[in-house]
């Protein structure tokens, strides 16, 4: 059985967007799209997420890491984050 900190695997990777489509930067208006899983860091695990606050036209992924979560497992579930750092601008 699969738990929403272990997602099932997806071509080879782990991918949370089946279980949290959007989340909330607490302390800023930034929302992110999570795309997969990265690592694991600390208390939390880091996922490759797009910065929706950004313009379409320059749509940041950035790595962050979710330190604690309410609860996981729907879309739009908000959860406390930190950014680790920008990876790369998409045009």
């Amino acid at each position: 059985m699969h738990s929403p900190l272990h997602p099932p695997p997806q071509n080879g990777l782990l991918s949370l967007s089946s279980f949290i489509g959007l989340i909330l930067d607490f302390g800023t208006d930034a929302r992110y799209e999570i795309q997969k899983l990265v690592g694991m860091g600390g208390y939390g695990l880091i996922w490759l997420a797009r910065d929706l606050s950004a313009p379409d036209t320059s749509r940041i992924h950035r790595a962050i890491k979710v330190t604690r979560a309410k609860v996981l497992g729907w879309p739009g579930t908000r959860v406390l984050l930190r950014r680790e750092m920008t990876l790369h601008r998409c045009l």
